[in-house]
């Protein structure tokens, strides 16, 4: 395997983000507490690169197959499993959107 692709549905908290706007995200922030915080639990010292956060070849074809697409975009991810309300969470700095947390540390 060489390349997982995840799509979800998540909340805009971007005012510029209307409802059905697509985005392709370029950076995430990860506020989740409960979940897995390393692939390398009792396997010793591991690393994982998180720049670039999503793969740019991804996101290049995603730009070409979906011109209206939002080309950046920040995902904030947090323990979930509900969704919460905009309001909640618009003080983030920089964030776009964001879900119960699909995609963090994943």
């Amino acid at each position: 395997m060489t390349r997982v692709v995840g799509w979800d549905a998540v909340v805009g908290i971007n005012p510029l983000l209307t409802a059905g706007s697509l985005v392709i995200p370029d950076d995430f922030i990860d506020w989740t507490r409960r979940q897995p915080t390393t692939y390398f639990e009792r396997r010793g010292l591991g690393y994982l690169p998180q720049s670039p956060a999503f793969c740019p070849q991804c996101r290049a074809v995603f730009g070409q197959y979906l011109p209206q697409a939002a080309p950046l975009g920040t995902y904030l991810g947090f323990d979930g499993p509900r969704r919460p309300a905009p309001k909640r969470v618009c003080s983030a700095p920089g964030a776009s959107m964001c879900s119960a947390a699909t995609w963090c540390p994943r």
